[in-house]
């Protein structure tokens, strides 16, 4: 399933919309600035496919932690509060 990476950089000045090969035409117009603008597009397009991909799995984790977590609640016990006297009353 191929998918495109999308950089306004890339759509705006190079008239490409797939931001790999926009990067790739910077890099080889020498153009490293404009290049490292569209990396940085491209690593983050990167790092949200692999965010949908964790997400599943980051859930499940969360439902067995809580299910974990309400087995194991302690119950408070009521504890008898000591009387102490002021100095006034002594």
């Amino acid at each position: 399933m191929p998918f495109i990476i999308t950089s306004d950089t890339s759509k705006q000045y190079l008239r490409e919309d797939d931001a790999v090969k926009g990067f790739e035409i910077a890099v080889g117009n020498g153009q490293s600035r404009m290049a490292l603008t569209i990396l940085v597009d491209v690593i983050n397009g990167i790092m949200d496919i692999f965010n949908a991909l964790e997400e599943p799995k980051l859930q499940k984790q969360v439902q067995v932690a809580e299910a974990a977590e309400e087995e194991v609640l302690p119950v408070a016990k009521p504890v008898a509060k000591k009387e102490t006297k002021t100095t006034e009353e002594k």
